[in-house]
């Protein structure tokens, strides 16, 4: 812990916000390979087996690792996951490009057939994350946890101009929708106690974090939640 004189300024580095970027490369090289090793075995059965039978057999088996990265809670959990959806991923786009000369013979037409498969790939490579960024846009982030370090001071987490629909300390929850409606404007903590707070904002903006404290919010103990661009005018 570092003492700060009023008014300076200073930059912290946090050691979970870089291995993040390390987590994230080694999903990405889990997916990658992966996916070079499910193209290389899909290439064999294709020719063996034809692409209807790869494609119907890889479908059986990429769907439901699709949906089981969903409950990947874990960071190994997430990689593995990562590597299987790349390997049962694979077979079915080969069996796809694949499709064109065991349909057709001519070339003119196998040449629309594999432009019209192309396209349609290359068209599903923009729109599905296009499509998730606006789901992920319109659903937002409602959730924050929060750790009172201390060593030994109390504090009481509020967000300036919010109110906490769900409230989860120790075990104990108040949960939205809950008889009455109740909620909270602010979550008590003592030294090494943590929770989880989620809200809604009612307009983009600039909502200041503080503890009830707040001769350390004048020491500049004090942070912001952005809600879409940070502008309540637009």
């Amino acid at each position: 812990m570092t003492s700060r004189a009023p008014d300076s300024r200073a930059t912290t580095e946090f050691p979970m916000v870089q291995r993040a970027g390390l987590h994230f490369l080694r999903r990405m090289a889990a997916l990658g390979v992966a996916t070079l090793i499910g193209s290389a075995i899909a290439g064999v059965l294709v020719d063996r087996f034809g692409p209807r039978k790869v494609l119907m057999f890889g479908e059986l088996l990429f769907v439901p690792v699709a949906i089981g990265m969903i409950f990947a809670d874990t960071i190994p959990a997430l990689t593995i996951a990562s590597f299987a959806l790349g390997l049962f991923g694979a077979p079915v786009f080969t069996a796809i490009s694949a499709f064109g000369p065991f349909l057709t013979d001519d070339p003119e037409r196998l040449a629309r057939i594999n432009s019209m498969i192309e396209g349609a790939a290359w068209a599903a490579f923009v729109i599905g994350p296009a499509m998730g960024a606006i789901i992920a846009a319109s659903v937002g982030l409602d959730g924050i946890f929060v750790l009172d370090a201390g060593p030994n001071i109390d504090s009481s987490f509020h967000i300036v101009g919010t109110i906490f629909d769900t409230v989860i300390k120790e075990g104990v929850a108040l949960l939205k929708g809950n008889t009455g409606s109740w909620g909270a404007q602010a979550m008590d903590l003592s030294p090494a106690q943590g929770g989880i707070v989620e809200f809604t904002t009612a307009e983009d903006g600039l909502y200041p974090i503080v503890t009830h404290a707040f001769n350390f919010v004048g020491r500049g103990a004090l942070g912001l939640v952005q809600a879409g661009d940070g502008d309540p005018l637009n």
